[in-house]
């Protein structure tokens, strides 16, 4: 198993509790049939907006954090110069 594989595995375990614990705080009520056999279904307002940051606030919070992030990586600004500075190594070798 690569380590890629091991981070998502746990990674799955963690978030899907993480989750969970969100819904059980903002008072989630799990879908039932009532005696006449309706699906009952209904949802507070908090477990909504819950679940809508969940999908949407935290990816974009998430995506702005990233892009500050790549901000300040530089592994291709100079890659023609770490280039040249290989070949010419490997001609000295030569």
């Amino acid at each position: 198993m690569s380590i890629y594989n091991t981070i998502a595995v746990a990674s799955i375990g963690i978030v899907t509790g993480l989750f969970n614990l969100l819904l059980a705080k903002t008072g989630y009520v799990a879908p039932y049939y009532n005696a006449a056999g309706e699906l009952i279904a209904v949802q507070s307002e908090s477990v909504k907006s819950a679940i809508t940051f969940s999908f949407v606030g935290l990816e974009t919070i998430t995506a702005v954090i990233l892009v500050v992030i790549l901000a300040f990586i530089s592994v291709e600004k100079n890659i023609h110069q770490k280039q040249d500075e290989i070949k010419a190594r490997k001609e000295n070798i030569k």
